[in-house]
């Protein structure tokens, strides 16, 4: 009887122990698992992909959280970006991940920027110190589905033009990004 006991007990330790830990993703992702510390930048990212990209996109991170949907600090998914790799905890609220920049392709050449027009821009270079997200339009949507890419801290944008508090970039991505974001 005691032997029987036992082996109950060692398959339900075998059961918890690999349900607690955190199942892998196509990317590498961590479901389940939080990375807490090390943070350097944080933003509503829509998915937790998206946070994973602009990961992958700013060489100054090494690892990522995601925190959604419907957990604070936002009702859908919300980004840290890590500049260390944090010791990892169990927890429901996250998606995390840890990324390798040296098996992240290199990006394609940039286009050649457009003609200027309006009040700034014509192919000027300017960086971007705390990094900023491309908008597909400059009419203020956040969403997820607005964001054309993401330039990490210390990266250039080529500017277009700028109007207003936006400016229309053609490189790294085509798209907009808030002015304030940018020293130029």
């Amino acid at each position: 009887m005691r032997t029987l006991v036992a082996f109950f007990l060692l398959l339900a330790a075998v059961s918890f122990s690999s349900a607690a830990s955190a199942a892998v993703g196509l990317h590498g992702e961590q479901y389940n698992l939080n990375f807490p510390g090390d943070d350097y930048k944080n933003f509503d990212s829509g998915s937790y992909d998206a946070c994973r990209q602009a990961c992958e996109a700013d060489s100054t991170c090494k690892a990522w959280t995601a925190v959604g949907p419907g957990k604070p600090p936002q009702p859908l998914w919300y980004c840290w970006l890590k500049n260390g790799i944090p010791t990892s905890v169990h927890d429901n609220c996250c998606v995390s991940g840890v990324v390798n920049h040296s098996d992240i392709a290199a990006p394609a050449p940039a286009p050649a920027p457009a003609p200027a027009t309006g009040n700034g821009g014509g192919g000027q270079t300017a960086t971007a110190p705390g990094g900023t997200t491309i908008y597909k339009q400059n009419n203020g949507d956040q969403d997820a589905g607005n964001v054309a890419g993401y330039v990490g801290a210390g990266g250039s944008v080529t500017i277009v033009q700028c109007s207003g508090n936006w400016c229309q970039v053609s490189a790294p991505k085509a798209g907009w990004v808030w002015g304030a974001d940018l020293n130029h």
